[in-house]
């Protein structure tokens, strides 16, 4: 506020002064005339002159005063005395108390009242740094201070579109209601909560760290990442394309699915059951195994109940002991449902084996890590491949269907009382 200058209070001229004196001291023409002397007596008439005379002179003395009485300084804002036209006025040019101006101090007058408005720009603008109510802009005061703030829901619900001022977006680490399933805050796609704000899941196209091998983003179980986000691999029952010829699920190489994924076919070196053989995996015709997968020499196979003296299976046995031709024979095998692949004996002691088989002639050889016999067992003759001759093993492999009771032998587990299984013995 500027400076304002005092104002005076109405003032009689020296002359309005001294009438006014003289009357109030009971003065009359004589009064006024005092300074001149003694005045002589008149007449009556003289007196009523003289009281005519004296009565003008005061009347015109106090029409002078009250000239002079009424003659005064305009009203001044700040002088301390509350004039027409001003609401207040507390004689000081201070601009922060109550009184500013001879108004009383309200928000939006330009002026910061002291204790009660912590800025007052003058403007009801709500953009700028000084809103409604003489406060300083902040964020959560329902006012959008431009440049500064892109949204202001004047509320600290960190759960809806607006959070620190700022719009909800994924990954600020605020959960927004109806919209995110979660946020953490941060990009890593690699946690529970990857970028796009929904809880990670097989099929989300993130791999999650330590729970998932892979995750394409799809549900085509014929490529590198298959269900369960795991990766493909031969026997995980799903046909990996141009990788693949099958995959069943399973690692028996009997099936028509064999070894790393590939169709079972003759010369892979896995019997195909009821399909081949044998199956050496090689081209050489002479072997034991033509490359028809059939073979070059004799096999016995039947099937054995438990708990039933076999009789059928000793004529069989006794048949294919008949139909050996020693010779060339350079694989000795016993196998059987419980072990299709069994125990071989290879090379020339294959050959001695199968004739000692033949002749039923006692032979206990070491083949292949193994020892084998040949001898009579209760008058059948046993071949087996645990070192022993018409003993009770276990796991053992051994074949007698003809001792004529119900321990015929076993492959892989009891030869005696054995589960019932199927049997078979090889020379080729």
């Amino acid at each position: 506020m500027r400076p304002r200058p005092g104002r005076g209070r109405p003032w009689a001229s020296a002359a309005a002064l001294g009438a006014l004196l003289a009357i109030a001291c009971g003065g009359g023409a004589e009064g006024a005339s005092g300074s001149g002397g003694t005045t002589t007596p008149t007449s009556s008439a003289s007196t009523s002159a003289g009281e005519s005379e004296g009565t003008t002179t005061s009347g015109a003395t106090a029409s002078t005063a009250e000239t002079a009485a009424t003659t005064t300084a305009p009203a001044t804002c700040g002088d301390g005395v509350v004039d027409p036209g001003e609401a207040c006025d507390d004689g000081n040019d201070d601009e922060d108390d109550a009184c500013v101006a001879c108004q009383p101090a309200v928000c939006g007058d330009g002026h910061v009242h002291s204790g009660v408005e912590a800025c007052d720009d003058g403007n009801d603008d709500e953009g700028d740094a000084c809103v409604p109510g003489c406060a300083l802009a902040t964020c959560g005061d329902g006012f959008l201070h431009a440049g500064v703030e892109t949204c202001d829901d004047g509320n600290n619900d960190d759960s809806d579109a607006c959070v620190a001022c700022e719009p909800a977006t994924c990954g600020d680490g605020y959960l927004q209601a109806g919209v995110e399933a979660c946020d953490d805050g941060n990009a890593d796609d690699g946690d529970a909560c990857p970028s796009s704000c929904v809880p990670a899941f097989c099929g989300d196209g993130f791999v999650q760290d330590g729970v998932e091998a892979c995750d394409d983003g799809n549900a085509d179980d014929t490529d590198a990442c298959v269900a369960g986000c795991v990766a493909a691999a031969c026997g995980d029952g799903l046909v990996q394309d141009g990788v693949e010829a099958c995959d069943d699920g399973n690692a028996d190489d009997t099936d028509a699915c064999v070894g790393a994924c590939q169709l079972a076919t003759c010369g892979d070196g896995f019997v195909q059951a009821g399909v081949e053989e044998c199956d050496d995996g090689n081209t050489e015709e002479l072997d034991a195994c033509g490359n028809d997968c059939l073979f070059n020499g004799v096999k016995y196979s039947a099937d054995l109940v438990e708990g039933q003296t076999p009789t059928g299976q000793c004529t069989a046995w006794n048949n294919f002991r008949n139909s050996i031709n020693p010779g060339n024979y350079t694989q000795a095998i016993i196998r059987g449902s419980m072990d299709p692949v069994g125990v071989t004996c290879l090379g020339p002691t294959a050959n001695m084996l199968c004739a000692s088989l033949k002749s039923g002639i006692s032979t206990s050889v070491s083949c292949g890590g193994n020892t084998w016999r040949v001898g009579t067992c209760n008058g059948g003759i046993e071949f087996g491949a645990s070192g022993t001759l018409c003993a009770c093993t276990n796991p053992g492999y051994v074949v007698r269907p003809c001792i004529g009771g119900v321990n015929w032998g076993g492959v892989a587990g009891p030869t005696c009382a054995a589960p019932s299984q199927t049997l078979e013995v090889i020379c080729q």
